[in-house]
């Protein structure tokens, strides 16, 4: 495929923080040749509103080429800021459709939206805010391990696990995998250097772990698809055995869903996570309808299985509106035919 060629697919916007010409693409640019779409990767400086052009790079014939275009009818919001673009948001909109809102939420505000809708309550972990050291302290009496999950959006980046020794004398603090034994003194100083007020919430410690001892959740992906309506897809996230957190970005891993379930699980353990994972489907939709006014594209519901009463039971971790789809392409295949149907249906009217 040459240049030319390329300009009779239909171009989307990828829009960007910093425009890189990897020399490991994401398999998103290459499966997009076989739906003719043409990715256009672009900044925000690398619009000009007054002459309807962006100027950015393509991937076109397994190489980055410079482009200057007009701007694409439909953009994917990969920028995902907290409002600080605001503006250049609302000019964009004027000549584009913009997949994906900004996400101007926290996690208690999601943990609030599901709880007092009352659906899905059965699934989600007690959370609150932490305002003072009295809190955790207070906490730390309700339940011998708590977590603290930072309210923005932070890529599993910030989360801390306090556990309490046998004695109850010290504390074991488990910071990404540094482990540190503290007195309640102690505590009380990282505490007054480490968490913002307000900015925190803590949660009772849920042990989803794999056989190997390693921290896991089960993603449960939801992409609008060929249809417009969201299309499910499963994907195990593990950590380090020595660490909190099964985040991929935070040094984690991610591997094939059903490989995953035979090497940890047993048959009958297998059917009760899949059918309770089963129950969920509807939940992505669900969310969205409660999410009045925004756009929502791609949604990701993160579950750890824990043991209760002899049966493997969900708890949903967070929630994420925004993925990051790391190189998946499952995800990438159902994104390229969700654009090429969003292509086709502004073609026809």
């Amino acid at each position: 495929m040459d240049l030319k060629i390329a300009k009779n697919f239909t171009q989307i916007g990828f829009l960007c923080r910093t425009v890189t010409r990897s020399s490991n693409p994401i398999p998103l640019f290459f499966i997009a040749d076989h739906f003719e779409i043409q990715f256009i990767v672009f900044t925000p400086d690398g619009v000009d509103f007054e002459k309807d052009t962006v100027t950015g790079v393509s991937f076109i014939n397994g190489e980055w080429r410079d482009i200057v275009t007009k701007i694409p009818k439909i953009t994917f919001n990969a920028i995902l800021s907290t409002g600080k673009n605001d503006a250049f948001f609302c000019n964009l909109e004027k000549h584009s459709y913009i997949l994906r809102d900004n996400p101007h939420f926290n996690k208690q505000h999601i943990y609030e939206l599901l709880k007092n809708d009352g659906k899905f309550e059965g699934i989600l972990i007690p959370s609150k805010y932490i305002n003072s050291f009295s809190d955790i302290v207070e906490a730390l009496k309700q339940t011998k391990d708590i977590i603290l999950k930072p309210t923005n959006w932070n890529q599993g980046r910030g989360i801390i696990k306090i556990s309490q020794t046998v004695n109850k004398k010290k504390y074991l603090i488990i910071r990404g995998i540094d482990q540190l034994q503290m007195t309640l003194e102690d505590l009380q100083k990282f505490f007054n250097e480490n968490i913002v007020k307000g900015a925190y919430l803590w949660q009772p410690y849920i042990a989803s772990v794999t056989k190997k001892g390693e921290p896991f959740d089960i993603r449960l992906a939801a992409i609008r698809g060929k249809t417009g309506d969201f299309q499910i897809t499963y994907y195990p996230r593990i950590g380090n055995s020595e660490g909190v957190v099964s985040n991929v970005e935070s040094g984690g891993y991610t591997t094939d869903f059903w490989q995953f379930l035979k090497y940890n699980f047993s048959p009958n353990e297998i059917a009760e996570i899949t059918g309770e994972l089963k129950k969920l489907n509807g939940l992505p939709a669900h969310y969205a309808n409660l999410c009045t006014g925004k756009k929502i594209f791609d949604l990701g519901f993160d579950f750890g299985f824990c043991k209760i009463d002899g049966k493997y039971k969900p708890f949903l971790f967070e929630v994420n509106i925004c993925l990051a789809t790391y190189k998946i392409c499952e995800i990438h295949v159902i994104m390229c035919q969700h654009f090429r149907y969003l292509a086709d249906k502004l073609k026809d009217s």
